[in-house]
């Protein structure tokens, strides 16, 4: 299982946020570990990261500049694909392609990866965890797709061909289905990072997309859009997790994420991810015990896919 780390911060944020993850969920994963930036040579890991033996990374080659801004660093994603694919070691089954500034569950990440290993088999390439960008899980046989160099050249050209037709027809593109047009795309880049790859997923022969409910925060306050806070009634035959994309007060600030309700002191039982998160706040999260059996039949959070 090998985690990737897509950076776009500044050196000493980098440092917190590489530090602590190294320190929380990645060491008690115990996956492998690599973190793509624009520079390698510039970074020096912190000693929790050389304990686990992550690794860091030039993202995209020559190109020094693409996490300069958030337009540009759409296009890393893509190559980092493509790198992760021509080094993927045999025994890796599962990628998950995350940020900086996202805490996972170890445990419910374990756990989800064998649920979906046993579901789909290795031969079915699959996109999982969510649509979302931090969230982006892949087995083996869709990142060794996704980053075929020749395969992506040729979904990128269809994606960007679509989305110029939108309002006309065009035979693979279905808005419905994809939910993506121009709306919604990062001011000065073609196309988000995120929308490319589930439409390139989508077009792989075979594949399955299979994604976790989203829970939507504002401001780190728990304030829900669509959903709330309610009895649960996880249906084992779904994955019983979600991922919980928080919305910062401004779009540059990574607040120091407490529990989504001041009240909490302990995890919601089926959170799986957290993005908008900052160093301090994933210790925070880290050290939080489950809610008890009780607490589970009583708090959940309650509504559709996202």
């Amino acid at each position: 299982m090998r985690l990737v780390q897509n950076h776009r911060t500044r050196t000493s944020r980098r440092r917190d946020w590489l530090r602590r993850r190294c320190e929380t969920w990645l060491r008690a994963f115990r996956g492998h570990a690599a973190f793509y930036v624009d520079d390698a040579a510039g970074v020096e890991l912190p000693p929790a990261c050389r304990q686990i033996d992550a690794m860091v990374r030039d993202c995209c080659g020559a190109n020094k500049t693409l996490g300069h801004s958030l337009a540009t660093a759409q296009y890393k994603r893509e190559a980092v694909h493509v790198a992760v694919a021509a080094s993927l070691p045999p025994s890796v089954r599962w990628v998950v392609s995350t940020e900086a500034d996202v805490w996972w569950d170890s445990t419910h990440l374990r756990a989800y990866l064998e649920t979906l290993s046993v579901k789909y088999g290795s031969a079915t390439p699959v996109l999982a965890g969510h649509r979302y960008g931090p969230f982006i899980v892949m087995n083996r046989a869709m990142i060794l797709t996704l980053g075929d160099p020749s395969f992506l050249a040729l979904a990128r050209a269809k994606f960007v061909e679509c989305k110029a037709k939108i309002g006309r027809p065009c035979a693979d593109w279905n808005p419905a289905r994809h939910r993506y047009g121009n709306a919604g795309t990062y001011g000065g880049t073609m196309y988000n990072n995120d929308h490319l790859v589930e439409y390139a997923a989508r077009h792989v022969t075979g594949a399955v997309v299979d994604y976790l409910d989203l829970l939507q925060l504002r401001h780190g306050n728990g304030t829900s859009i669509g959903k709330r806070l309610g009895p649960c009634n996880l249906d084992a035959a779904r994955h019983p997790y979600q991922v919980v994309y928080n919305f910062p007060t401004r779009a540059a600030n990574f607040p120091t994420v407490l529990p989504p309700d001041p009240a909490w002191d302990a995890r919601p039982p089926q959170m799986l991810a957290y993005h908008h998160i900052d160093a301090t706040g994933m210790r925070v999260l880290e050290a939080m015990p489950p809610f008890s059996a009780a607490a589970k039949r009583t708090l959940c959070w309650i509504g559709g896919n996202s």
